[in-house]
């Protein structure tokens, strides 16, 4: 697990964050409907993934089974302080 403390300084989907991988290597179709695509952890973590404006609608099949994998693992994402 990589330690990325709060979270401002760590692209949600370019970092290697979560399981030392990047969202945008693993999960093309969910990024491809994103709008922000320079989104840090931290901003993700205060606004939700259900944040409107987020992702462009409708998502496509692909992007929602996406969707759904990515919320489970932001749901088991803790930040820190430091």
């Amino acid at each position: 697990m990589v330690d990325i403390g709060d979270g401002t300084e760590t692209s949600f989907w370019y970092g290697a964050w979560y399981n030392d991988d990047a969202f945008t290597e693993r999960l093309l179709a969910i990024r491809s409907h994103c709008t922000r695509k320079t989104i840090s952890v931290a901003q993700v973590n205060a606004s939700s993934l259900d944040a409107p404006n987020l992702f462009v609608q409708p998502l496509s099949a692909q992007a929602t089974s996406e969707f759904s994998q990515l919320q489970h693992n932001v749901s088991q994402t803790m930040l820190s302080d430091s």
